[in-house]
C-alpha cells in the first residue's frame, strides 16, 4: 500500500471513529437527560451479576453490606435467644425461640408486654437490630444485640438518647425508614387512605424477594 493510500485509509478510519464517538455521545446525553420511571425499571440482582463478574461478586459477598438486612434465619441471627433477658427502665425483655422462630417479648407502645416474632435482622457488624411484623407494618424493636460485646442493649443507650426517654423512642416502622438503607430499589408502597404498606425491594441482603404486602407474608 502506497503512502498516500495509507494516509487516506487512516483519515477515513479517524473520521469513522469520530462520527461513531459523536453518535455514542449523543445517545449517552439523550439517555442521561431522559427521566427514568424507577417503579417500572427491572434491576439485575447479584444472582445474575455473578455469572459475568465472579471476582467482583466475591469481594462484595465478603462485605457487611451484603448482610446488613436479612431474613431472620439461623444463618443471620447472632443474638442470644436462649431464654436471655434484658432489664431496662424496669422492663424485662425476654429473648426466646418458638421452634424455628425467634421471639422477643418486650413493652409495646400500648404499655403492655407483647411477644413479637422476628422476621428480619438489620446490622451484621457491631449491632444487630430486629424487625417484627405488626399488622401491615414491619417494626424495628427498641432492643438490640451488641455483636462486639455479646450482650443485649436498649437502643436508647445505644444511640446515647437522653435519660428518661420513653421506652419505645427508637421503635421505628421499617417500611418507611430502614428500608431505604442497604437494600436495592426500595419501594415502601404506602397507601395513604388505608395507612398500609406494600413494601418491596429488588434485593434484600443476598436474595431477591418481595418484602411484605397485604397479600403476601414475609
Amino acid at each position: 500500500m502506497t503512502a498516500p493510500l495509507r494516509l487516506v485509509v487512516w483519515i477515513a478510519g479517524a473520521l469513522a471513529v469520530t462520527v461513531g464517538g459523536a453518535a455514542v455521545s449523543r445517545s449517552l446525553a439523550r439517555d442521561l437527560s431522559t427521566p427514568v420511571d424507577l417503579p417500572r425499571v427491572t434491576y439485575t440482582t447479584s444472582r445474575s451479576c455473578v455469572m459475568c463478574h465472579p471476582q467482583r461478586y466475591e469481594t462484595w459477598h465478603r462485605t457487611f453490606h451484603r448482610t446488613m438486612t436479612q431474613s431472620a434465619t439461623s444463618d443471620a441471627v447472632v443474638g442470644d435467644f436462649n431464654d436471655a433477658t434484658l432489664t431496662y427502665q424496669g422492663v424485662t425483655s425476654r429473648f426466646t425461640r418458638d421452634g424455628e422462630r425467634y421471639v422477643i417479648e418486650t413493652l409495646s407502645p400500648a404499655g403492655v408486654m407483647e411477644r413479637y416474632g422476628v422476621v428480619m435482622t438489620v446490622g451484621s457488624r457491631r449491632i444487630q437490630q430486629y424487625v417484627a411484623r405488626i399488622g401491615d407494618h414491619h417494626v424495628r424493636l427498641p432492643v438490640a444485640w451488641n455483636i462486639e460485646e455479646k450482650r443485649w442493649i436498649h437502643l436508647n443507650g445505644g444511640f446515647l438518647h437522653p435519660d428518661g426517654s420513653d421506652f419505645n423512642t427508637h421503635l421505628a416502622v421499617w417500611d418507611n425508614n430502614c428500608i431505604f438503607c442497604h437494600n436495592v430499589k426500595a419501594r415502601p408502597g404506602f397507601d395513604n387512605d388505608a395507612n398500609t404498606f406494600d413494601a418491596r425491594v429488588a434485593e434484600l441482603g443476598s436474595r431477591a424477594r418481595r418484602v411484605t404486602g397485604r397479600r403476601t407474608s414475609t
